[in-house]
């Protein structure tokens, strides 16, 4: 389960901003909205999602950045062709002593029943610094080349040391050799945080989501559920695994009216040796028509708002079986208000696992004091500097903001900033 997460001069950010999931003891309301977690103190418990406002090119896709950035770090850094390649990471660059200096990242996370403190900072040239903490224990401790292990460190400290380069996280090159610790940390980075792109239902999670459904009964149950209740005009997915030769598939991809299906299908006939068959899952929807007869649909004749959520079911169902973390930029991107809070009460309402969502939105009918608490409501904004604040609704003392009070006014009003300053606009004007 993540606690927090911070960030120093990334992107818009230029100091360090904090993203914390614990949650505020002085409020009570919504008690389903957070979790207790073993190993925390008894009076502590986690917040099982946070929701992002804040105006356009404020920074909030930054957030969803810089944490999908620490996780790819941790499980490439690692690789051969890294020690060779710059490491992506991009400064503040509005000020010239920020773009010297290296980027920050810190993590706060529960794993077994531990609280572990991760974090490193790296400029594109080199790791300047990574530090590993667990249960106030310091594991190892990396100043430039030079690393200290700690008395709680089990593993061979010498070969690490040796094969370690200026690019390579010892966390990363650990969990290579071997080591348990290291390697439960990776496996957690992994698996137990899921970022989900941009457009879900023509890249991965649509892929992820059908062959979840082709493999797995009660998936497909729980899908199913929640697409009848959606309203979508139909209740159920068909799945089919479908065998194809060569020629079919060459067929199928010069037929394919959809130009990402047309690309995907290519690329496989591109490394798919003369003779060899594939078998693809196919997925259509299937709505109910007159006389009790089922009119089966492709997907991308449904909409793209039907589209979009078909792909997120798929991750939904994932984060509520294992309890990862969600990561998803613009959660409202082309579906109904409606749909978009039913995606949050899935997870605010999941059960033991405890899956957790962090996500950025425009649509302020999700503030609702309802739906959300006001720790759990987060904003970006930029300051003098340009650069991006974060900051929650909780900390932000406005005489005013109760909890049963309503947000969506306070903040279209600009009472918690985060909002476009709009300049007046005289169409009728000349010149």
């Amino acid at each position: 389960m993540l606690v927090e997460f911070s960030v120093e001069n990334y992107l818009s950010f230029k100091n360090r901003v904090t993203l914390s999931l614990v949650a505020a003891t002085r409020d009570k309301s919504l008690s389903n909205n957070t979790f207790k977690v073993e190993g925390l103190p008894s009076d502590m418990s986690l917040l099982r999602s946070v929701i992002i406002y804040g105006a356009n090119a404020s920074g909030k896709s930054n957030l969803i950045k810089a944490l999908s950035f620490m996780k790819s770090f941790v499980i490439n850094s690692a690789s051969e062709k890294q020690e060779e390649e710059h490491i992506p990471v991009v400064p503040f660059k509005l000020d010239l002593a920020s773009t010297k200096q290296p980027s920050r990242f810190e993590i706060i996370f529960m794993l077994d029943g531990q609280r572990h403190i991760y974090g490193f900072s790296v400029d594109e040239g080199k790791i300047q610094e990574e530090r590993l903490e667990v249960e106030s224990r310091e594991l190892f401790h990396r100043i430039g080349d030079e690393v200290e292990f700690g008395r709680s460190w089990r593993g061979d400290r010498k070969r690490l040391s040796l094969l370690m380069h200026n690019k390579m996280l010892v966390l990363s090159l650990a969990a290579r050799q071997k080591n348990k610790i290291a390697e439960g940390i990776l496996d957690w980075f992994k698996t137990r945080i899921k970022a989900i792109s941009d457009s879900p239902e023509i890249q991965s999670e649509m892929r992820f989501t059908i062959e979840l459904l082709e493999k797995e009964k009660i998936s497909e149950e729980f899908f199913n559920r929640y697409i009848k209740v959606a309203d979508l005009g139909f209740e159920k997915v068909k799945i089919k695994n479908v065998p194809l030769s060569k020629a079919d598939l060459q067929k199928k991809m010069e037929s394919a009216s959809d130009r990402n299906t047309k690309a995907i299908l290519t690329d496989i006939l591109s490394s798919l040796p003369e003779g060899s068959e594939v078998r693809l899952v196919e997925a259509k929807s299937r709505h109910k028509a007159k006389d009790g007869y089922e009119a089966e649909f492709e997907f991308q004749e449904e909409s793209a708002g039907t589209n979009r959520y078909i792909a997120l079911l798929g991750p939904w169902i994932y984060a509520a079986k294992s309890g990862c973390v969600l990561l998803v930029d613009e959660l409202d991107s082309h579906m109904h208000p409606l749909m978009t809070q039913m995606l949050v009460r899935l997870i605010n309402e999941a059960g033991q696992q405890h899956p957790q969502l962090i996500f950025t939105t425009h649509d302020c009918s999700l503030l609702d004091s309802g739906l959300f608490r006001r720790d759990q409501v987060w904003f970006t904004e930029k300051n003098k500097e340009n650069a991006t604040d974060l900051y929650s609704l909780w900390d932000y003392k406005i005489p005013g903001v109760r909890k049963d009070g309503n947000y969506r006014i306070g903040y279209l009003k600009g009472k918690y900033g985060a909002i476009p300053f709009i300049g007046d606009l005289d169409f009728a004007k000349k010149g």
